[in-house]
């Protein structure tokens, strides 16, 4: 039996290089809070469905920019998106208030 990760991390690709330069993808990517893979599984396992609790977002080009995430309680379904910005963060955002162009990096986990 061919089992999944625990953890699924989905890196979004953002630049592509044109000649020496870099280009930022700034398009916005739906992404869902719960994924089932299912469709692309090997084996007759059933544990396919992740729930998504974290999402890497970047802020300006190759050469600098910023970095901030949002993370929710993977153990509360039911609880607010937390926004992580250096030492300030903001508790009290819903799912589509998360969903930015600036998303490269989305953790789920197995449910």
């Amino acid at each position: 039996m061919i089992d999944t990760p625990e953890t699924l991390i989905i890196i979004i690709k953002r630049f592509k290089q044109i000649g020496m330069n870099y280009i930022k993808n700034n398009s916005l990517i739906k992404f869902d809070e719960t994924l089932d893979i299912s469709r692309y599984k090997l084996g007759d396992t059933d544990l396919f469905k992740y729930r998504l609790f974290g999402i890497g977002n970047h802020i300006g080009g190759i050469d600098g920019g910023h970095c901030y995430a949002y993370c929710k309680d993977i153990r509360d379904i039911h609880s607010n998106w937390i926004k992580y910005d250096d030492d300030n963060f903001n508790n009290t955002l819903q799912f589509s208030q998360v969903l930015s162009p600036s998303a490269y990096l989305l953790f789920y986990k197995k449910i």
